[in-house]
């Protein structure tokens, strides 16, 4: 199979697949490192997990 002459090739990434884990490169955490995909049904959810309150509490920040 031969491919049409002036036939281009072409590609995408998204940002967050580019830049590479949030800890590298002096990179810091993004939105989109922490929270989920999503889908019609289901709404994205942030899943941050703060630093504790204290010793025997934790707080989970999730929005919907």
């Amino acid at each position: 199979m031969a491919f049409p002459d002036g036939f281009l090739w072409g590609g995408a990434v998204a940002a967050n697949q580019w830049e590479g884990g949030w800890n590298e490169g002096g990179r810091g955490m993004a939105l989109t490192d922490v929270t989920t995909g999503g889908s019609v049904d289901e709404p994205r959810y942030v899943t941050y997990m703060r630093p504790p309150v204290s010793a025997s509490s934790r707080a989970w920040c999730t929005t919907g």
